[in-house]
C-alpha cells in the first residue's frame, strides 16, 4: 500500500470527505475544527505530501489520523535517493540523513534529466533536498539538488548547468536563503540565466506543491547579500581616489610636484595642494582676478591636506615651502640697509629733539624771552622724530598664531601673511586654546579681503583695507574629525573656505629606494618661487588686476551654469562649501596664470586664457570630490551621520535582526523624528553592506501588515 492510500483510508474512516482535485486530494483536516477542506494530500515518488492551510503541522495531522510520520513514506523505513555517480542518500521519517556508496561523488541529483533539459533549452529548478525534487517532478518540472542540504553546493560539479536557464527555489529560512545565494553566484559565473523564487505556502518546494500550487505560483525572491560574504564599505570613506590633475600645472611646478611625490612615495595631490598654498603665500594681496563688474577675487587661498601618521607629510610640506622661508630671508637682507639708515635717522632726530627740549626747559626757567620759540622748536623736532617709522623685518610666513597676533602681522606687512603649518595646531588656537572666546573674524575677513580694524594701545585705530590671508596646512585625519564636531568652525563657515585634499594612504605600498627629486628640478622650483616673491614684493600697495580673456570668461560662465543645479542636487551635503567653489576656481586660475610667466608685469598685461581657466576647473573638480569625503568625515552629511548612529545603536545592543518599527521605538526621537528617517539610514547601511532586508513574512487575512525587518552585520572584532 502506498503512503497516499494509507492516508486516504484514514481520512475516510474519520469522515473527513477526501476528494480528488487535479493531482491532489482535498479533505477536512482532522487536527482542527475544519468546516471546509483545508488539507491537501499528494503522492510523489516514494512518499506522500500533506499540507494544512490552517497551519497544522504534519505530525499533528498524522497523529489525529492515528498514524505516524513513517506512514508518509511508501516504505515506512523512509526514502532512498540514488545519484548517478553511486552516491546514495538515506532519509528517515524523522528527517535524519546518512550516506552510502560513493560519498565523495560530485554529481547533481537527476543529472541525466538536467543534461537533457539544458540541451533542450528547458528550465531547470534547483531546490534544497531530494524530497523537493520529487515534489517538483510531480507537477511536470525538471529539478535537481545537491546532497546533504544547505551549504554543500561547493562540493558538487555545477558545470552541467552552464548556460542553462535556472530557477532556484529557496527554503524560507536564513540557511536556505544563504544557500540559494551561493547557488546563484556559482551559476551566474557559469553563464546561466538565474531567477530565485520561494514557496507561496509553507517553507519549501514540497510544501508549495503539497498546498496545490504549481510553477506559475512561485513568489519571486530578491536575494540580498544577507550573509555578508563581501566586506562592508566604510560609512565614511577616509580618503578620495580622485587624482590631482598635475598636467594643468606650469611645467616647472608640475615637475617638482611629480618628482616630490615619487621621491616620498606620496600622492601627488598633497604636494600639489602645498604648491598652491606656496603660490598664494607669494602672491596673496598682490593680485586680484577680475571676473565681471562687481566681482573680483584675491588670489589667497586656504588649503588643508589630510594624511595618516607616518605618511611623510612633513617631508613633502618642507620641500614645497622651504623656498618661501629662503625668500623671506632674502627680503629681510635686501631691506636691511634701508632699515639701518632709518633707524639711525630716528635716533639722531630723537637726540636732537631731546636737546631742543632741554634748551626750551632752560629758557623757560630763566624766563628767557625766546622760551616760547624754543618750546615750539622742541615740539616740532619731537613730531618730526615720531614721524620716522623704522620698517620691521618683512614677514611672509607665520605658524600657529593667535587671531590677535595674526591681525598685528597683517597690519605690519601690508595686509599680507601666510600661515603654514605641517601639523594643523592653528585649529586648536582658533578654537580658543588661549582664549575663552574664539575669534574667527580675522580669519574669515582675511580670506574674503574684508576690512579689518586694528586697535593698538596708545595709538589711534588703523584699518587693513584689503587683507589677504593664506593658510596652507597638513593634518592627520583625527584633526578633521575633531573640527567637524566643533560648532564654532561649522557655524561660522570657516570650513567652507578650505580646499581639502584627502588622498589615499600609500603606507605599506611604497616603493623602497625611490629616486630623490633631481637637483635641477628642485633648484628651478626654488628659483621660481623666490623670484615670484621678490617681484611681487616690489609691486607696491595696489594689487594688480588680472583680466579674463573673452574665451576664459565664457568658460567660467558655463561652469557657473553647470554648478548651480548641483547645489540642490549631488552637492547639497556640501552646499555651503560648493557655493564658494567658483570664487575658489577664479583664485586658482589667477595663481596658475601668475606661475606661468617669468615676469609679474607680463602676467598683468596678458589676460587669463581659456586653457588656464579649464585647468583651474579641473583642479576645482578634484577639490570637490575630496570635499565630499572631508565633510563626510566631519559629519556634515546628515543621512550618513544618522546611518552611523543607527549602526552604533545596533552594535552596542548586539542586535542581529530587527523591524523598522522596533528600531524607531528605540532610537532617539530628536535624531529620528519619523520612520522615514530610519528608512533613509537603513538604505545607507544596506548600500554599504552593513544591513540587508529580509523577505517579508507570508501573511493572510486582515490585520496590520508586519513591519519590514532587517538583518545586521556584526561589529568587527577589535
Amino acid at each position: 500500500m502506498s503512503a497516499l492510500d494509507r492516508i486516504l483510508d484514514a481520512l475516510d474512516d474519520r469522515d473527513r470527505g477526501p476528494r480528488q482535485s487535479g493531482g491532489s486530494w482535498l479533505a477536512r483536516c482532522p487536527a482542527h475544527d475544519d468546516r471546509k477542506p483545508s488539507l491537501s494530500v499528494r503522492q510523489v515518488e516514494g512518499h506522500a505530501l500533506i499540507f494544512c492551510q490552517a497551519g497544522c503541522a504534519a505530525a499533528e495531522v498524522m497523529t489525529a489520523l492515528d498514524l505516524t510520520l513513517r506512514d508518509l513514506y511508501d516504505d515506512p523505513r523512509g526514502a532512498t535517493y540514488t545519484y548517478p555517480d553511486g552516491r546514495i542518500v538515506h532519509r528517515s521519517p524523522d528527517k535524519r540523513f546518512y550516506q552510502s556508496g560513493n560519498t565523495n561523488g560530485t554529481a547533481l541529483y537527476r543529472l541525466d534529466k538536467v543534461t537533457a533539459a539544458v540541451a533542450a533549452e528547458q528550465t531547470i529548478y534547483i531546490c534544497e533536498g531530494e524530497k523537493d525534487v520529487h515534489a517538483l517532478e510531480a507537477i511536470g518540472l525538471t529539478a535537481t539538488t545537491s546532497p546533504m542540504g544547505a551549504g554543500k553546493w561547493a562540493k558538487i560539479d555545477p558545470t552541467p548547468l552552464a548556460g542553462g536557464t535556472v530557477v532556484i527555489v529557496a527554503d524560507d529560512d536564513d540557511p536556505g536563503r544563504r544557500h540559494a545565494a551561493e547557488v546563484r553566484d556559482s551559476l551566474i559565473g557559469l553563464g546561466a540565466t538565474v531567477n530565485t523564487v520561494s514557496a507561496k505556502a509553507g517553507k519549501d518546494a514540497a510544501d508549495h506543491v503539497a498546498a496545490g500550487y504549481d510553477a506559475a505560483d512561485f513568489v519571486p525572491l530578491q536575494l540580498l547579500v544577507d550573509d555578508f560574504a563581501e566586506p562592508p564599505l566604510p560609512l565614511t570613506p577616509t580618503s578620495c581616489a580622485t587624482r590631482f590633475p598635475t598636467e594643468v600645472l606650469p611645467g616647472w611646478a608640475r615637475a617638482m610636484v611629480e618628482a616630490e611625490a615619487e621621491a616620498t612615495q606620496t600622492d601627488a595631490g598633497m604636494a600639489a595642494s602645498v604648491l598652491l598654498g606656496a603660490l598664494a603665500a607669494a602672491a596673496g594681496g598682490h593680485a586680484r582676478v577680475w571676473i565681471r563688474a562687481g566681482w573680483s577675487e584675491p588670489v589667497n587661498i586656504f588649503t588643508v591636506s589630510v594624511a595618516e601618521p607616518g605618511s611623510r607629510k612633513t617631508a613633502v610640506f618642507g620641500a614645497m615651502t622651504d623656498p618661501l622661508g629662503d625668500a623671506e630671508k632674502e627680503l629681510v637682507a635686501s631691506d636691511a640697509a634701508a632699515r639701518w639708515e632709518t633707524d639711525v635717522a630716528l635716533k639722531v632726530a630723537l637726540q636732537a629733539a631731546e636737546k631742543l627740549q632741554r634748551d626750551a626747559a632752560t629758557a623757560a626757567a630763566a624766563k628767557d624771552k625766546a622760551a616760547d620759540e624754543k618750546l615750539a622748536d622742541a615740539m616740532n623736532a619731537r613730531a618730526a622724530a615720531e614721524a620716522i617709522t623704522v620698517p620691521i623685518d618683512p614677514r611672509l610666513l607665520a605658524d600657529d598664531v593667535t587671531p590677535e597676533a595674526l591681525v598685528s602681522l597683517l597690519a605690519d606687512n601690508g595686509g599680507r601673511i601666510a600661515v603654514l603649518s605641517a601639523e594643523g595646531g592653528i585649529f586648536d588656537v582658533l578654537a580658543g586654546r588661549y582664549s575663552k572666546t574664539p575669534n574667527l573674524d580675522p580669519i574669515l575677513k582675511g580670506h574674503a579681503g574684508d576690512r579689518i580694524r586694528v586697535d593698538r594701545k596708545g595709538r589711534s585705530s588703523e584699518y587693513i583695507d584689503h587683507p589677504a590671508l593664506t593658510m596652507c596646512l597638513t593634518v592627520q585625519p583625527r584633526v578633521i574629525e575633531e573640527i567637524g564636531r566643533n560648532g564654532v568652525f561649522v557655524g561660522r563657515g570657516l570650513l567652507a573656505r578650505f580646499l581639502f585634499s584627502i588622498p589615499p594612504n600609500r603606507v605599506g605600498y611604497r616603493k623602497v629606494g625611490a629616486a630623490p627629486v633631481p637637483p635641477d628640478v628642485a633648484a628651478k622650483y626654488a628659483a621660481r618661487i623666490q623670484a615670484l616673491v621678490a617681484a611681487l614684493h616690489e609691486w607696491g600697495e595696489m594689487p594688480m588686476l588680472l583680466q579674463l580673456s573673452a574665451d576664459a570668461a565664457e568658460v567660467f560662465l558655463n561652469a557657473e551654469r553647470t554648478l548651480e543645479p548641483r547645489l540642490a542636487g549631488d552637492l547639497r551635503p556640501v552646499q555651503e562649501w560648493a557655493s564658494k567653489l567658483m570664487g575658489a576656481t577664479a583664485r586658482i586660475g589667477g595663481l596658475l596664470h601668475l606661475a606661468s610667466f617669468d615676469a609679474a608685469d607680463t602676467a598683468m598685461r596678458r589676460p587669463i586664457s581659456a586653457e588656464t581657466m579649464i585647468g583651474a576647473l579641473k583642479i576645482a573638480a578634484y577639490y570637490t570630490d575630496h570635499a565630499m569625503v572631508a565633510f563626510g568625515l566631519m559629519g556634515a552629511d546628515r543621512t550618513l551621520g544618522a546611518a552611523q548612529e543607527l549602526l552604533t545603536h545596533v552594535h552596542a545592543r548586539k542586535i542581529e535582526e530587527s523591524s523598522i518599527r522596533d528600531l524607531f521605538t528605540d532610537l532617539s526621537r530628536s535624531r529620528f523624528p519619523r520612520t522615514e528617517d530610519v528608512l533613509d539610514a537603513l538604505a545607507v547601511l544596506v548600500s554599504h553592506g552593513w544591513a540587508a532586508p529580509l523577505p517579508p513574512p507570508k501573511t493572510s487575512g486582515p490585520g496590520r501588515k508586519p513591519s519590514p525587518r532587517y538583518r545586521f552585520r556584526p561589529a568587527p572584532i577589535a
